[in-house]
């Protein structure tokens, strides 16, 4: 596949550029008209919102140094060089809600109040952001003759990053319609380590 969205000459802007800015833009403006914390003000929201961007990258690159110390140990100084394809989703999640829950407690608001806020946009930058994958070659299924299969590299495959995307818009779907109606203060929780699980799930059984 093609990495670049546009490619003239020597400049080029890859997938990874376009599918991150749209799902900040599109997630900035999903939180900015949440209204699910009326005590939250917009200019506190958009704090958070930025805070949770930095701390999911840092989170997304120590978790994957910490599960590949093995390629870091003889060269220290390349723990820095971040790549979007050396990031661990497992990182980003747990340095976030760690963040999160410190910033609950400090504004003296409710945790998973504040989780509902945020996790809609999270599952949406997901659903669109795991075709960067497809795009850059990363994330090749195995070998598959079906209706959802996909010629790829000499043989029909299984589309991981659409069972991905779907697995992502199912727990938005879930957080909007769902967990509304029931009492538990912790399905959204519940719902994320459950979609993070499958998610490890669907790499490990279908991909290469």
């Amino acid at each position: 596949m093609n990495p670049y969205f546009i490619l003239y000459k020597s400049i080029g802007i890859t997938w990874f550029m376009v599918v991150t800015v749209v799902a900040i833009v599109l997630s900035y403006i999903m939180i900015k008209n949440n209204e699910t914390i009326s005590s939250l003000n917009k200019n506190k929201k958009e704090d958070i919102f930025f805070i949770l961007i930095i701390l999911g990258f840092i989170g997304a690159r120590l978790g994957y140094v910490i599960l590949n110390f093995v390629i870091y140990r003889d060269n220290l100084y390349d723990i820095f060089k971040l790549y979007h394809f050396n990031l661990n989703l497992a990182g980003a999640v747990a340095l976030s809600l760690l963040g999160l829950y410190v910033i609950s407690k400090k504004e003296k608001l409710s945790f998973n109040e504040l989780l509902r806020v945020y996790i809609i946009p999270f599952y949406f930058s997901m659903s669109i952001g795991i075709w960067v994958m497809f795009f850059d070659g990363l994330l090749v299924g195995k070998e598959y003759m079906g209706i959802l299969s996909f010629n790829y590299l000499g043989a029909d495959r299984h589309i991981v990053s659409l069972y991905l995307s779907i697995l992502f818009l199912i727990g938005l779907i879930i957080e909007l319609l769902g967990l509304k109606k029931t009492r538990n203060k912790y399905n959204t929780v519940i719902v994320l380590i459950f979609v993070l699980i499958i998610y490890y799930s669907i790499k490990v059984f279908f991909s290469c």
